[in-house]
C-alpha cells in the first residue's frame, strides 16, 4: 500500500519513488475523489510494484474509476507511469499543448490540449480549475480546487528548497507572473510536485520571489567586468561541483535572458556585462 496524506476532503497526496533530483526521490501524485470517481494528477514512477500498489491504493480510498490523468507538465519526474496508467484503466490524458511536444509518438500516450481556464470534471459538484502557470516549463499547469482553497502547484515551488529554472525551457519573466497569479487565489494550502505539503502558501510565495531576486541582483552585482557563462557560474556558484554545471549554468542563462531583455545587461560575443 502506498503511503498517503490527506490534503482536503476528497484530497490526497501520495508520494510515489521516481527517478528526479537531490534532495528528492520522489513525484507527488494527487488523487481527487468525488463518490466513486477520481482524478490523477501526474504519475511519475513506471515501476510494476508501484504501479500495483497504487491500484490498491485507490480502491482502498473509495475509487472505482478514474476519468482523467492530469499533468502539471511533462518532465519524466512528473509523467513516466503515464503510459501504464492509460493502458491499465483507458484514461483520457490531459496536459497544456506546449507539453505535448516532449511525449514523443514512441510513449503511446494518447494526450489531449488543456488551456488556462479549463475546468476539469471530477464528478457531481467537483471540479478542477486550470492555471497556465509557465517558468519552470513552458506549458506547466496548476489546478485549483477554490472551495476547498487548495492548489496543486506542480515545480512552481516546494516547502523548502528552490525550483530549478533554467534553460532551454525555463523563463524567469514567466515564472515571477506565475508566483503572482498564485498568490491571488487565495489558497490555505499548497500541493507541490516534490515534499510535503506548503501550509502557508503567501509566506512561502514570498520567500521563492525573495530569492529569485537576490539571485538577479547577484548576477548583475558580478557583472561589473565582462564574464562568460562559466566564470559567471564560478563567482555566483564557487563551491558547486562541475558535475551540476550545467544545471547552474542552465538556471544563469534564464536570468541572463531577462536582464537582457530589460535592457539591463549587454551580451558581447560569449561575454555578459552590467548595462552602464
Amino acid at each position: 500500500m502506498l503511503a498517503r496524506e490527506r490534503v482536503a476532503d476528497g484530497v490526497w497526496r501520495l508520494p510515489l519513488p521516481s527517478r528526479t533530483l537531490p534532495p528528492y526521490n520522489h513525484t507527488n501524485s494527487y488523487l481527487v475523489r468525488s463518490g466513486p470517481a477520481g482524478v490523477l494528477i501526474d504519475m511519475g514512477s513506471d515501476d510494476p510494484q508501484v504501479l500495483a500498489s497504487l491500484r490498491s491504493t485507490l480502491t482502498l480510498l473509495g475509487v472505482t474509476e478514474l476519468t482523467a490523468m492530469l499533468l502539471t507538465h511533462t518532465h519524466p519526474d512528473h509523467c513516466a507511469g503515464v503510459a501504464a496508467i492509460q493502458e491499465s484503466y483507458g484514461v483520457p490524458v490531459y496536459a497544456h499543448p506546449l507539453e505535448h511536444p516532449r511525449l514523443t509518438p514512441d510513449t503511446q500516450i494518447s494526450i489531449r490540449p488543456l488551456q488556462d481556464g479549463d475546468t476539469v470534471p471530477v464528478g457531481a459538484g467537483t471540479g478542477l480549475r486550470v492555471h497556465h502557470t509557465p517558468g519552470h516549463s513552458p506549458g506547466h499547469l496548476s489546478f485549483s480546487l477554490l472551495a476547498a482553497r487548495t492548489v496543486l502547484v506542480g515545480d512552481l515551488l516546494a516547502a523548502q528548497g528552490s525550483t530549478w529554472v533554467g534553460h532551454p525551457e525555463g523563463d524567469v519573466s514567466d515564472y515571477l507572473a506565475s508566483l503572482d497569479g498564485l498568490a491571488r487565489l487565495d489558497a490555505a494550502v499548497f500541493g507541490p510536485g516534490h515534499g510535503p505539503l506548503v501550509r502557508e502558501p503567501k509566506a512561502r510565495l514570498g520567500e521563492v520571489r525573495a530569492h529569485r531576486l537576490a539571485r538577479e541582483a547577484e548576477v548583475v552585482a558580478a557583472l561589473r567586468l565582462p564574464l562568460d557563462l562559466s566564470a559567471l557560474r564560478k563567482t555566483i556558484y564557487p563551491d558547486v561541483p562541475e558535475a551540476l554545471a550545467r544545471f547552474t549554468e542552465g538556471s544563469l542563462q534564464v536570468h541572463l535572458a531577462k536582464l537582457i531583455r530589460e535592457g539591463r545587461v549587454v551580451q558581447r560575443g560569449d561575454h555578459y556585462r552590467r548595462a552602464r
